[in-house]
């Protein structure tokens, strides 16, 4: 799969962090580890073993100082839950952040409505209020103004790009068109009509 990833990179900085991630692929989790134990590949356990086990970002850190402590010198386990997501995730999808009504109403973005501080729907606040703000004080905002509601967006075509770029999902992404038997039978819910 990454050999594929690597053919389709044509921005110059995925191309640097393809590298990386196929550098940390190759390096061995430390000097003369006879059981072949991978940076990437132990990151990627670790990060899985977090998230079955629902552990907070500060437990993490603190097993991987442990076991950052526990292994020999010239380890190259990550410190930070930060970085070991950036040693699994360099070519992560971005994620466009919009704020949101909080009754749902209307999301505030686009010229009509992307500078309102109030829903024009149901005249709700865009903005949390805290109880100790002043308010706006010789025309200046004391403290930063936080959305009453955040939609996370994943744009669709860099998802497909990526999921197309593994032939195998390619694959299987066009079944319904290529591998599928058409007999006017009904095996599957495509089907139908």
């Amino acid at each position: 799969m990454l050999c594929e990833v690597e053919e389709v990179c044509e921005i110059e900085k995925e191309s640097r962090d393809l590298k990386l991630m196929l550098e940390d692929y190759k390096t061995l989790l430390y000097p003369d580890c006879k059981q072949g134990h991978k940076k990437l590949g132990t990151t990627l356990e670790l990060l899985q073993w977090k998230a079955s086990n629902g552990l907070f970002d500060k437990g993490f850190e603190e097993l991987l100082k442990l076991i950052k402590s526990l292994l020999p010198k010239g380890n190259t386990l990550p410190e930070t839950t930060y970085e070991a997501r950036n040693v699994v995730c360099p070519l992560g999808l971005k994620a466009q952040k919009i704020h949101a009504c909080p009754n749902d109403s209307i999301l505030y973005r686009g010229e009509e409505y992307e500078n309102l501080d109030s829903c024009p729907v149901c005249n709700a606040c865009r903005h949390k209020t805290p109880r100790d703000d002043p308010g706006d004080v010789d025309g200046m905002r004391i403290k930063k103004r936080v959305p009453a509601k955040v939609v996370w967006y994943f744009p669709l075509i860099p998802r497909l790009k990526h999921l197309f770029m593994n032939k195998t999902n390619a694959k299987l992404m066009r079944w319904h068109k290529e591998g599928r038997k058409q007999d006017n039978m009904l095996r599957h819910l495509v089907d139908g009509s």
